[in-house]
């Protein structure tokens, strides 16, 4: 697992960036206090699959029946903001 800072997309913004591994299971706010990042917003995002495809439905299929990012990282749901995008195959 690896986690830094990288360059904002804004004069005043921070991107901070966690990457893991398929299987890793990682505590997100343990790794946000240990930086000395007290969470007052979480932004996710989280995609909505649409297709006609076999292959593209049986993964959006399996997709809608895992846990999201938020239940499976155990996320304060009172601080959390989510953005939906739609892909159509």
């Amino acid at each position: 697992m690896e986690y830094s800072f990288n360059e904002g997309p804004a004069k005043g913004l921070e991107v901070f960036e966690i990457r893991a591994g398929y299987m890793e299971v990682i505590d997100v706010e343990e790794i946000l206090k240990e930086k000395g990042i007290y969470e007052k917003t979480i932004f996710y995002g989280i995609e909505d699959i649409f297709t006609d495809n076999l292959i593209w439905k049986i993964f959006s299929f399996i997709k809608r029946n895992s846990p999201s990012f938020v239940q499976f990282y155990r996320l304060p749901t009172d601080e959390l903001h989510g953005v939906m995008t739609r892909f159509e195959m």
